[in-house]
């Protein structure tokens, strides 16, 4: 009988989906991304790679899928309580506006483009403040 060889973890890439999520242990990071705890258990114990899906749902929630890798680009700076609210205020703004933007559907897109290059512009300050110190 043969023993599988645990991969050893690479500890850079577990410390950097935990500040991803604020330092959440693997089951509100599991919840987080909607997948099981124990799957994200074996992805971040290196005990196997992570899948495509993995990936995926974390670009869903707009982490950057290059800086989990290698360490490169801005990491995410939203708290995952503040992102939850800001999902439902956006959420009450949206419900406000909706009849405008049934009748305007380019508003949308506007207001998407604005938001996502305030997001960025956010992300890259304070990535840019996090190297000075």
């Amino acid at each position: 009988m043969t023993t599988r060889k645990r991969k050893r973890p690479d500890q850079a890439f577990t410390k950097r989906i935990r500040e991803a999520f604020s330092g959440a242990n693997d089951t509100e990071i599991a919840r987080g991304i909607g997948l099981r705890q124990p799957v994200v258990f074996r992805y971040l114990s290196g005990e196997i790679s992570p899948c495509y899906d993995f990936f995926w749902r974390l670009a869903q929630l707009k982490i950057d899928i290059n800086w989990v890798l290698t360490g490169r680009s801005a990491p995410p700076i939203v708290p995952a309580e503040e992102s939850e609210e800001l999902q439902e205020r956006l959420q009450r703004y949206y419900r406000k506006i909706e009849p405008y933007v049934k009748k305007h559907p380019e508003f949308l897109n506007e207001l998407e483009a604005i938001a996502d290059a305030f997001l960025k512009t956010r992300s890259e300050l304070a990535y840019a403040q996090k190297k000075k110190r």
